[in-house]
């Protein structure tokens, strides 16, 4: 399937005058490695942007720490993980909540079981929230936030809200999620699959409020440097601008 979809690709964006927008420069390199598009046929444009006038910052509040995974609830995400992470923690005596933010999709064969969501909520290793509408408010009242994904993200875009309320991440060292995590400074970066490098980060950041605080504060600047949606806009648009100078048409005013 993965042949068929780069051939489909190697046919669409052939064109010599297109210009292709990738997430992050693993999937440049992917593409360009296997002489689907040339290095002169992509650009780098970091996530979707978020309106960091919508997901503000946030001071911390009080209690015990909240660490929250949210997201489309299938198992490439690291579900598992984190749950597996969590039991880890509170069998070692850590005092803080762990909650799963989302739903689970009955259509899609990798979903986790609403019936397993159910059970781990009252079993007590995680709690399960459900679908959240206002992300902002959910951001406000967790601590961090956490991803253990195993499979190629764009960047994923909670990730980024999360650094824009100013709360620190613990993520994959995958394609994409490293995008938004500068490995120390705005969070931590654990290997994919791996339930016991997660509880060990994430016993570093449950353990400091004062580095939490230092993590959240680098990673609000982040987005607003790098993934903000005014930032994001004005990237496109020079990509359009690039596109109709070459072909001998005036940029838009």
């Amino acid at each position: 399937m993965r042949w068929i979809v780069f051939q489909i690709a190697r046919f669409g964006f052939g064109h010599p005058h297109s210009r292709t927008i990738f997430q992050n420069p693993d999937n440049i390199d992917e593409f360009v490695e296997r002489g689907v598009l040339n290095r002169d046929q992509v650009r780098l444009i970091k996530g979707s942007g978020v309106d960091v006038s919508t997901f503000e910052s946030a001071p911390q509040s009080e209690g015990p720490p909240i660490v929250i995974l949210a997201s489309r609830l299938v198992w490439d995400k690291g579900v598992r993980e984190f749950v597996e992470a969590a039991r880890l923690l509170k069998q070692k005596g850590i005092d803080a909540r762990f909650a799963l933010v989302g739903k689970s999709d009955p259509l899609n064969p990798n979903a986790v079981p609403e019936d397993q969501l159910k059970a781990w909520d009252e079993e007590g290793p995680v709690e399960w929230w459900g679908f959240q509408e206002d992300m902002p408010s959910v951001f406000a009242n967790t601590h961090i936030v956490c991803l253990p994904s195993y499979y190629r993200e764009g960047v994923p875009k909670v990730l980024i809200e999360a650094a824009a309320c100013e709360r620190p991440i613990v993520t994959t060292d995958m394609p994409g999620c490293r995008e938004i995590v500068h490995d120390g400074k705005n969070g931590c970066l654990v290997p994919p699959k791996d339930s016991e490098s997660l509880a060990v980060a994430l016993r570093e950041v449950i353990s400091s409020p004062e580095e939490r605080t230092e993590m959240g504060a680098y990673g609000r600047r982040l987005v607003e440097d790098e993934f903000s949606l005014e930032r994001v806009v004005q990237d496109t648009m020079d990509v359009y601008d690039e596109l109709l100078e070459s072909n001998g048409v005036e940029k838009r005013a």
